[in-house]
């Protein structure tokens, strides 16, 4: 969806979101009030809310497509105008003369006023919110978005596709990072959703650099697919502003067991007859493989080193000759075959890898295990 196209859309949406509440979308005075608007209005000519009633009724029963709502509204004009003599204070009198309005400035006119006094009712501010997109007024729209959804959380998956949709451009991303401050569970529910969305990744990730997230499982998964679409530094960025640990000197030394956030921590395989967890203490992991089961089951990714260097594994691993199942494998992330896979068994006094090829900036370390037995090791690299 384009942002050119966000009008009629916004439009068609909080039509067909008001035509779905029906037309009880407010609690009303009395059953006549509900389902006779007009023998309301007879008992009692100054029933406000049967005069809203009858207006929102003649309005929804001409709308069949987008294109019949300017018309639809100036034919229910009159009764919401009698209205509002009755009930000055009708949200949906003022919605329906605001799509009667002949020109965008008379409509906005009409949009703020009732705003200033009813900012709960739907309909009223769906079209605020869609007054606001017509006129590519982002902050405006951001911030009627988050009324909406503080009153009517239960409409949020209808529009956070609009809300990851201002997302995509990035102007928008301060708007965000003032806005996201965990003041309504909206907020956490709203980056659980745009986590998803793979063509918003960048911006999200740039938002969360300038926002506190109570979630781990949102960072975890936003890392994880950074890193999986080919935005490794962004990914490493974030990871760092996570953890407070620089992924690029991570792997200058001898590497811990953390599995928090993959892909720069461990992510290790849990499925039946092929496990790896951390030991009890965290300095190590255990391995369990049963017999037909096998692959890789840990890997994590490093920055690639500029020249010659070693990997050293300590493990505890018997019978011996089990190593010969267990072994050691180097990946460039910009290709599919190891660059490195050697048996644990010739390891000799380390792994010696003197060379990678010029183009390889990102490594998965892997370890692949066919053993049939649990094993525990510990490595460092």
């Amino acid at each position: 969806m384009s942002i050119a196209n966000w009008p009629r859309f916004l439009v068609s949406l909080v039509i067909g979101l008001a035509l779905a509440l029906g037309l009880g979308a407010q609690a009303l005075s009395s059953v006549s009030t509900r389902t006779a608007p007009e023998t309301a209005i007879s008992l009692f000519p100054s029933n406000g809310l049967a005069r809203e009633q009858l207006a929102f009724a003649n309005f929804t029963a001409r709308v069949a497509e987008p294109d019949d709502i300017q018309d639809a509204a100036r034919s229910a004009y009159p009764v919401a105008l009698a209205t509002l003599y009755s009930d000055p204070l009708s949200p949906k009198a003022h919605a329906i003369l605001a799509l009667a309005a002949e020109d965008r400035a008379a409509r906005g006119e009409i949009l703020n006023a009732a705003a200033k006094l009813n900012r709960r009712d739907l309909s009223l501010q769906g079209l605020l919110l869609q007054d606001h997109v017509a006129a590519n007024d982002y902050p405006r729209t951001i911030e009627t978005l988050d009324q909406i959804l503080r009153v009517h959380p239960e409409q949020a998956q209808e529009f956070f596709p609009v809300l990851v949709e201002a997302l995509s451009n990035v102007e928008t991303i301060p708007l965000f990072a003032e806005l996201l401050d965990n003041s309504s569970p909206w907020h956490e529910r709203f980056l659980a959703f745009a986590v998803r969305q793979r063509d918003v990744l960048p911006n999200l990730a740039q938002l969360r650099l300038q926002i506190e997230v109570e979630n781990d499982a949102i960072d975890r998964r936003l890392i994880a697919s950074l890193a999986g679409s080919d935005n490794v530094e962004l990914a490493a960025e974030l990871y760092q502003s996570v953890t407070e640990i620089n992924a690029g000197t991570a792997n200058q030394a001898q590497l811990d067991w953390r599995s928090d956030f993959p892909p720069f921590d461990w992510r290790l395989v849990d499925e039946p007859g092929f496990r790896a967890q951390q030991s009890q203490g965290g300095d190590a992991i255990e391995l369990s493989v049963r017999p037909g089961k096998g692959g890789v089951i840990a890997a994590r990714l490093l920055n690639a080193p500029n020249g010659p260097f070693r990997i050293n594994i300590e493990h505890r691993i018997a019978p011996a000759q089990q190593l010969r199942d267990v072994r050691l494998q180097l990946v460039c992330t910009n290709g599919a075959e190891p660059v490195f896979d050697e048996r644990f068994s010739r390891q000799g006094d380390g792994f010696r890898i003197d060379s990678l090829p010029s183009d390889c900036a990102y490594l998965v370390l892997a370890i692949n295990a066919d053993t049939q037995n649990a094993c525990e090791f510990a490595g460092q690299g």
